[in-house]
């Protein structure tokens, strides 16, 4: 399966156009602006 995605800069105002233009998915980097990083990280043992 492909998906089509809407990664340009979408606004609130006009998500209801992009999702109009057939896009699979819209990704929006403002829900990121002004977090902190979180570390994290996964320790795998065993494996025998």
């Amino acid at each position: 399966m492909v998906y089509l995605g809407g990664l340009w800069g979408v606004v609130h105002e006009d998500l209801g156009q992009r999702i109009e233009s057939g896009v699979d998915l819209v990704s929006n980097s403002a829900l990121n602006r002004g977090v902190s990083p979180l570390d994290l990280s996964m320790k795998v043992v065993g494996g025998d």
